[in-house]
């Protein structure tokens, strides 16, 4: 197991802190970046291990939940799973709904688990019970055991997806952070292109292995990530708030400058850091809870965070990602092998990412076209229209959505309640996602195509919200970015300049 838990009888206002406390402080991490020529990538050795391990080891993680996600979609159009378990459209409601429930009951834990344990151990005990949750599904012989798979998926995905995250964008280097940290969102789609695929691999299988094979496949990318998670460094963040400080800067050092712990980049860094922690312990007396109703800066990051958690499910996705085969029925593609290959080129043309704008236009049209249909079952150009606005709709999801909702609340986010933010987001995110996944088959089977006009609502709002509130956040470390939207007493640059 990845250890990086706290020393006994460290001390977080340790020597190391106070030494680097004192003096002047060194430029800012903008100013480093601005004044000293970049070294390229492919240059930077130490870089490019960290990444190397990173990516299997914490990046792919996001790829079980793509693949969990993925396969039930697919699974819903086999006629194996449906002999066999014979859902109706309640029970496959309650399904769906399963995930979101292991992630409801996990909210309380997911800062203890970043926090106390560290980044690193928070995303091997995810790993290991989304393993554990693969062997239970593919192993089910009845719908309690299949339903306590699912349960355990979305406990793992979304109680250590918080730590996951963090760690990507703490070990990460400023100039690279906010792509690569966007980027934990799309890798999800690896895993969902996997699992659609395979799906309609054993889709002709006419055995119950053509759905428990896929189950059990779904254990690939946490073992990936057991495998490669003790070459992957701690967060230097995390460090610094235990006291371990010479661990943060070796760290710093390794990942960023290729070793040279006397390059600039790396006293900037650890000052920022120990600073802004510093500040926060000193002003933020009270529980990390209890900060984001007090001070007027943590509401509006809750604001902020609050927005894109329901987001994330309100713009529509659910629909598409739940319930593809519902979608479909309604305009008459109802075999199993169209089924489940329009689901897998669904997450390939996932990966192109188009705009914002794209997911309220797609979606209006596609409710225009399924209203169409249903007048005329006939009409084959509608039909064709709907599938076709159901790709661009993700597509506009991913660009929208899919890296904002991992990179931007983290950049929001200071130290103290980074993972109580994100953890918070997570359990908003996963009330509205069980939410629509059990309503969703009750709505559609009701009232059809009419239910899309929830959707369009939703997406007419955010698009508003995100135009006039969201402040901009690119080009600054990430204690830069968090004093952006702090009051003046949280502001770390500004206490340096009334100094």
């Amino acid at each position: 197991m990845a250890t990086s838990t706290e020393d006994e009888g460290s001390n977080p206002k340790s020597a190391a802190v106070a030494a680097y406390s004192l003096g002047t402080p060194p430029p800012t991490v903008e100013e480093v970046l601005r004044d000293l020529p970049h070294q390229p990538l492919y240059k930077n050795k130490g870089l490019l291990k960290v990444y190397a391990v990173l990516v299997p080891g914490v990046m792919l993680f996001s790829s079980a939940g793509g693949y969990g996600g993925s396969m039930l979609n697919g699974l819903q159009a086999l006629s194996t799973f449906k002999d066999f378990f014979h859902p109706s459209s309640a029970i496959t409601g309650f399904i769906n709904s399963c995930f979101w429930i292991g992630g409801i009951v996990s909210f309380p834990f997911a800062q203890i688990v970043a926090d106390q344990l560290g980044r690193r151990n928070g995303v091997f005990f995810g790993a290991s019970l989304i393993l554990l949750a693969a062997i239970l599904q593919g192993a089910a012989h009845n719908l309690a055991m299949f339903v306590i798979a699912r349960i355990f998926l979305g406990f793992g995905y979304i109680c250590s997806g918080t730590s996951a995250v963090v760690l990507v964008s703490e070990l990460t280097h400023p100039l690279h952070r906010r792509v690569i940290t966007g980027l934990y969102g799309g890798v999800y789609y690896i895993g969902a292109i996997t699992a659609a695929w395979i799906v309609y691999g054993t889709s002709s299988l006419s055995t119950n292995y053509g759905w428990r094979i896929p189950s059990y496949l779904m254990g690939f990318y946490p073992l990936v990530n057991l495998v490669f998670l003790s070459f992957v460094p701690e967060s230097p963040r995390w460090l610094v708030a235990k006291g371990r400080v010479d661990q943060a800067r070796i760290v710093i050092a390794k990942a960023h400058t290729n070793g040279d712990e006397q390059h600039p980049l790396v006293p900037s860094q650890v000052s920022e850091i120990i600073e802004s922690i510093e500040l926060e312990k000193e002003i933020n007396k009270k529980n990390a809870w209890v900060e984001f109703y007090t001070k007027r800066s943590n509401r509006k990051r809750l604001f902020l965070i609050c927005v894109i958690a329901l987001s994330m499910n309100m713009s529509g996705i659910s629909i598409t990602a739940y319930y593809l085969t519902k979608v479909l029925d309604i305009v008459g593609v109802t075999k199993t092998k169209e089924q489940t290959l329009i689901n897998g080129i669904l997450q390939i043309v996932s990966l192109w990412l188009i705009s914002a704008v794209t997911m309220l236009i797609s979606f209006t049209s596609l409710t225009i076209a399924s209203e169409v249909v249903l007048k005329d079952p006939s009409n084959k150009s509608a039909a064709v229209a709907v599938i076709f606005f159901v790709f661009l709709f993700t597509c506009g999801y991913d660009w929208a959505l899919n890296a904002l909702v991992h990179a931007y609340p983290v950049e929001l986010l200071p130290y103290k309640i980074r993972t109580v933010g994100l953890a918070l987001q997570n359990v908003i995110s996963t009330l509205s996602g069980f939410f629509n996944v059990f309503v969703n088959p009750i709505a559609l089977a009701a009232i059809t195509w009419k239910y899309y006009i929830v959707y369009i609502v939703y997406l007419s709002f955010w698009l508003l919200v995100v135009y006039f509130v969201f402040p901009e956040t690119a080009g600054h470390a990430l204690e830069e970015v968090t004093a952006k939207v702090a009051d003046d007493d949280e502001n770390f640059l500004a206490q340096r300049n009334v100094q």
